[in-house]
């Protein structure tokens, strides 16, 4: 039986037959039809149509982030979609008072790749609603939009990162327009990420002149070699005024190669050091909204002071690891002294030099978190017997904790033991994820014997259930470190 065709998919045809004929902005198209067109022309992999499209797009949002999950290019449609803006600007008529807004996809390797644990990922994956991105609610508005008048104001919603790649279509379309001196759409972004490959600084400024700074919740500078960028952020932080999430990583490198060495040289030095953190950290005032503050490879021996001095607000996170030299006793008094670290729920000091340090200030940090602390790393930080027999009775007040990381460190049979019977857990569960003890393996055997690992496992699960503790335990070989490690499930029953 013969079905005429409706009238989209007549509109739709005659679109892809003549994309060759479209050389600028289409006619008006309806609202009601735009876009499913649209969607067409990206799954069609129709680039011209696509640009010619949004620059004529009669929308007043434009949820590309939906939309483009179903296009068989997607970074050749976005290439397009940045195309198509670009005309819109160029042709936007004087006094246009119409809005559009475009919610851009997430940029390709935007972020630094963080080698968080499974644990660690876990906590932060499952914080609470108030803290998870803003994106999503937004997507909600996706609805087919009223008609809006002609464009005088073009915002984009997505995160900026100013590492220049083939993959950043976003920052490709702002740099080309601040060379060719052409003006740039608001920018609304929940991150912002510098890393190395930057654009010329001009670029940057011009760029972030263009950036809704207080609409900013996380910045991330990382892996970069030229200090003049924090020198040139300084000024911006104090407009970021709901910014929630600080990192810096990967500032300076650790000694190896000569190249590497002449780097650290550049940066570690006294009166250099001074500069960039006094500069930079005299504007954490600022930020009255900050809760993570994540400081990872960064010199700061010594240091910590300043940037806890500055923050009025209590911290929900704080990272200081892989520091390239030994945390000072003026570090760990620093932890325990300022405002900001008093409600703590996560502490994360692994991959340190902590050997020669005066457990007693870390006792006393520990003492000061107790009440709020749920997660604690201490792992691969140089640590003894001695040292986790010195903090147990602060570990002990720690009611909240679900997460104690220890791996890394040297500790026996019977230190481990007196750690699980301070520690056992209230009315909610706990994970311990514990070194392999070296008197829990065969010394005249290289190769890990199982039926050792077996009875040791044996007897802390017998251990945990005489103080009425249900537990999963198993061993887990971490090949990053070629060592193993046990991970110890507390339920209360």
């Amino acid at each position: 039986m013969f079905q005429p065709h409706s009238l989209f998919d007549l509109a739709k045809e005659s679109l892809v037959k003549n994309e060759s004929a479209v050389t600028g902005p289409l006619l008006p198209i309806p609202c009601t039809v735009w876009e499913d067109l649209f969607t067409e022309a990206m799954q069609s992999n129709s680039q011209v149509i696509v640009a010619a499209m949004v620059a004529a797009c009669p929308l007043s949002w434009l949820d590309l982030d939906s939309m483009m999950e179903q296009a068989s290019s997607s970074l050749s449609m976005l290439s397009s979609v940045f195309k198509g803006l670009g005309i819109m600007l160029d042709q936007r008529p004087p006094c246009a008072t119409g809005q559009l807004t475009v919610l851009l996809p997430p940029a390709p390797e935007t972020w630094v790749h963080e080698e968080l644990d499974p644990e660690h990922r876990c906590y932060f994956e499952n914080r609470p609603a108030e803290m998870q991105s803003p994106r999503k609610p937004r997507r909600e508005r996706r609805s087919r939009s009223a008609p809006r008048q002609p464009v005088g104001e073009l915002e984009l919603v997505g995160d900026l990162s100013f590492k220049m790649m083939q993959s950043n279509e976003l920052l490709t379309f702002l740099r080309c327009r601040v060379q060719e001196g052409k003006v740039l759409p608001l920018l609304c972004c929940q991150k912002v990420t510098f890393s190395d490959d930057l654009p010329e600084f001009p670029v940057i400024e011009k760029i972030l002149g263009s950036v809704r700074l207080d609409r900013v919740e996380e910045l991330r500078i990382h892996h970069t070699e030229d200090r003049r960028l924090l020198s040139m952020l300084a000024p911006y932080l104090p407009r970021l005024v709901h910014l929630r999430t600080l990192l810096l990583q990967s500032l300076v490198v650790k000694q190896g190669s000569s190249r590497q060495r002449r780097l650290l040289a550049r940066w570690n030095t006294d009166e250099e050091l001074d500069g960039i953190f006094t500069e930079l950290t005299s504007q954490l005032t600022h930020l009255r909204q900050l809760q993570h503050l994540r400081l990872s490879n960064v010199y700061l021996c010594g240091n910590v002071g300043q940037f806890l001095r500055h923050l009025e607000t209590p911290l929900e996170s704080l990272t200081i690891s892989s520091i390239p030299c030994s945390l000072e006793i003026s570090d760990l008094q620093a932890l325990s002294s300022y405002p900001c670290t008093s409600k703590l729920k996560v502490l994360n000091l692994s991959h340190n030099n902590l050997a020669n340090i005066n457990v007693g200030l870390l006792r006393t940090v520990i003492y000061k978190i107790s009440a709020t602390l749920d997660l604690l790393d201490l792992s691969h930080c140089g640590l003894l017997n001695s040292h986790l027999v010195a903090i147990l009775s602060a570990l002990s007040q720690c009611e909240q904790l679900r997460l104690f990381r220890f791996c890394g460190n040297c500790v026996d049979v019977s230190t481990m033991k007196r750690l699980l019977r301070r520690t056992i857990p209230t009315d909610k569960s706990r994970l311990m994820v514990l070194p392999l003890p070296d008197d829990a393996e065969d010394d005249d055997d290289d190769v890990y014997d199982y039926e050792i690992e077996s009875r040791f496992i044996n007897g802390l699960s017998l251990l945990l259930q005489e103080l009425g503790v249900h537990s999963q335990i198993y061993v887990i070989r971490d090949e990053e470190f070629l060592e193993e490690h046990i991970k110890v499930l507390m339920l209360r029953t």
